[in-house]
């Protein structure tokens, strides 16, 4: 799913939202009386001016590939200059 936020005042900002996303999904949950614990691997990408819908859901995708590449219950920014290393990897 995707999370669209504005007016976060940096990439700080986003990395909080992030953060409290996976810490909301560390907490377990009771599904037909059994406890599941699962946890999420956040993607996040700033706009810059000149940015489509299409590529901050793209950039937001690559980062959460890397989140994941990463083992997974973290966040990662996505940022132009590491998308040509993460095509190598």
């Amino acid at each position: 799913f995707a999370v669209l936020t504005e007016d976060l005042g940096d990439a700080g900002g986003a990395t909080w939202v992030g953060e409290r996303l996976t810490a909301a999904f560390r907490e377990p949950f009771e599904v037909e009386g059994h406890e599941v614990f699962v946890t999420a691997s956040v993607g996040l990408s700033v706009a810059v001016i000149g940015d489509t819908g299409e590529t901050l859901l793209r950039n937001a995708d690559t980062a959460m590939y890397w989140a994941k590449r990463d083992g997974g219950d973290c966040v990662r920014m996505f940022r132009a200059s590491s998308d040509v290393s993460a095509a190598v990897l």
